[in-house]
């Protein structure tokens, strides 16, 4: 499933994100990590290739929250299946060739950051990723 994935370069996104992860921050601490999951579509384009998130879990539990999601747990944008909705995806792996070394995060904030910041290096490095993080600021100023 790497094949094709020697493009990315981890090293610029590690850079980013441990330059993010020094901003001091405002709120509470709470260590949080930001992750990538592989992703196929269920149904619609298939346009995204990766999601990308947050948690103060490790990777792994959040990631088989995706899997066997609850009511308790708010799940991503883009695996929620709704009438009407065109692209549906399912999370398939974590990405864990991406997350070499990636800093932890002091705050909720900060890490909501390094989301956004993930997200669209991925896809300007030519990487189709998927962040509710960038899809809600996205509208927002869509809405302005």
């Amino acid at each position: 499933m790497t094949s094709g994935f020697a493009r990315v370069d981890v090293d610029a996104l590690r850079r980013q994100l441990i330059r993010i992860a020094e901003k001091p921050s405002k709120d509470e601490a709470n260590a949080c990590r930001v992750y990538i999951l592989h992703v196929r579509p269920v149904r619609g384009s298939g346009h995204y290739k990766f999601y990308v998130g947050h948690t103060a879990n490790t990777v792994e539990e959040r990631f088989e929250r995706h899997l066997n999601p609850t009511k308790r747990v708010r799940l991503a944008s883009i695996f929620k299946d709704s009438p009407g909705k065109q692209d549906v995806y399912e999370p398939v792996s974590i990405a864990s060739e991406f997350m070499t070394d990636f800093p932890e995060f002091a705050t909720r904030s900060t890490a909501e950051r390094a989301e956004r910041a993930l997200a669209k290096a991925l896809t300007k490095q030519g990487f189709a990723a998927f962040s509710d993080k960038v899809a809600k600021s996205t509208k927002r100023k869509i809405e302005a």
